[in-house]
């Protein structure tokens, strides 16, 4: 699989997408980046570009900060700008841009790990 950046909406965070060896999208990844620091409209935008500019089967990975404790002591102690979610939340937040959670990792006390899947369009 070869890495480049996805050129339509990468901003605020970047987003990789992998291709397989025919240069087909296969996966995107964005860690530390658009779930923890993009706007619920620039998640969605992104994701919405994503949906619908990738394969059927095209699927995201990420984190995002859990609303928890944790979280708020590490952002108003660091100045950091990033958005806590709950899982339900950010669900609801990618259904809204036609994806789904398809896994969340439990354990992680900081960060939600999940992978994202399309929806029925």
């Amino acid at each position: 699989m070869t890495l480049q950046i996805l050129e339509k909406n990468k901003k605020p965070g970047v987003c990789y997408a992998f291709t397989d060896d025919g240069g087909s999208l296969a996966i995107g990844s964005s860690e530390g980046g658009l779930f923890e620091y993009a706007s619920d409209g620039e998640i969605a935008a992104n994701l919405a570009t994503l949906h619908t500019e990738t394969p059927e089967d095209f699927a995201m990975v990420g984190t995002a900060f859990r609303d928890e404790r944790i979280s708020w002591v590490m952002k108003n102690m660091g100045g950091m700008s990033f958005q806590p979610r709950t899982l339900e939340s950010l669900e609801k937040l990618v259904d809204g841009a036609g994806w789904k959670v398809t896994r969340a990792i439990e354990g992680n006390p900081v960060y939600h790990v999940f992978s994202l899947g399309k929806t029925a369009s």
